[in-house]
């Protein structure tokens, strides 16, 4: 690898979520060792982006990944609004993936929430 071939990578907001360590300010004071977890355990995380309808219907995955984005954008002061974003996951289903990518492509606000 040549120095034209190296990228410069920067991380402006960084963002956790699991059931019982539901951010990133939890979830780095226990492992660093600093603190316990909370005893209660979420279910899922409920994404404000999205409206209530849709946020009810979305499935674990999606209010996952849309939770954790919105907050990484929040800790980096940025607006997911203005920002390309591309999201992906081993545990897909290869025609929805296809048919999404597409609806981005020509059509991208008629995209389905809940494919």
């Amino acid at each position: 690898m040549t120095a034209a071939d190296t990228r410069q990578v920067y991380v402006e907001g960084i963002s956790f979520w699991a059931p019982r360590l539901p951010g990133w300010e939890v979830a780095a004071a226990v492992l660093a060792g600093n603190a316990e977890p909370p005893a209660t355990t979420l279910r899922r995380p409920s994404p404000e982006m999205l409206p209530s309808a849709e946020r009810r219907r979305a499935p674990d995955s999606v209010a996952l990944a849309i939770e954790v984005a919105a907050r990484a954008c929040d800790a980096a002061a940025l607006n997911p609004r203005g920002l390309p974003s591309v999201f992906a996951t081993t545990h897909g289903d290869p025609v929805i993936t296809d048919y999404l990518c597409k609806m981005l492509v020509k059509a991208p606000l008629h995209t389905s929430p809940t494919k």
